[in-house]
């Protein structure tokens, strides 16, 4: 709701539109889905967005993961 207030009034800049993307993708998200928005602003505030171009190998199976991945944009093989 708060989202809609902001950009009804054109304060919607670039960076609070792509924060609140951040915000509801991670929302989607089991086990994010049970979370208040100020703990999912924490959460996001730890976040790092990383680009890769295709076809980028994040890691292979059996491969132990250093980091978790959430998709924002693009799709997986």
């Amino acid at each position: 709701m708060r989202w809609a207030a902001l950009q009804a009034y054109g304060r919607m800049t670039p960076v609070s539109r792509r924060k609140m993307e951040h915000l509801l993708a991670l929302r989607g998200c089991p086990p994010f889905t049970v979370l208040e928005f100020d703990a999912l602003d924490r959460l996001r505030g730890e976040l790092l967005e990383e680009r890769y171009s295709q076809p980028t190998v994040l890691w292979k199976e059996g491969q132990t993961l250093s980091k978790g991945y959430l998709l924002l944009e693009g799709q997986l093989p």
